[in-house]
């Protein structure tokens, strides 16, 4: 039984109670939250960025249709922008 006073004793202790000895694990699990967060945060950062880039045509394209349908525009004139949007859409 460990005595009051008797500090070599219980360090020992209280080292084998903790994973990897104490501090060396305390490190690990901090790395591995730091990394965690990173991940986080470059994930994050990509989904706001592609969101924020749309593939050029799609969206135009989507809205010119509608514009015609809706009657907004005439067969010639949707004709000549759908021509236009293909032109300037990138190839890769």
């Amino acid at each position: 039984m460990m005595e009051a006073g008797t500090g070599g004793d219980a360090s020992s202790w209280m080292a084998g109670m903790m994973p990897m000895g104490g501090g060396m694990g305390m490190f690990f699990v901090g790395l591995l939250s730091v990394a965690l967060l990173v991940t986080i945060g470059v994930v994050f950062g990509w989904v706001i960025v592609r969101g924020r880039h749309p593939r050029i045509g799609a969206d135009a394209r989507e809205v010119l249709d509608s514009r015609y349908a809706r009657g907004e525009i005439d067969r010639d004139a949707y004709l000549r922008m759908r021509t236009d949007l293909a032109d300037r859409a990138p190839t890769g």
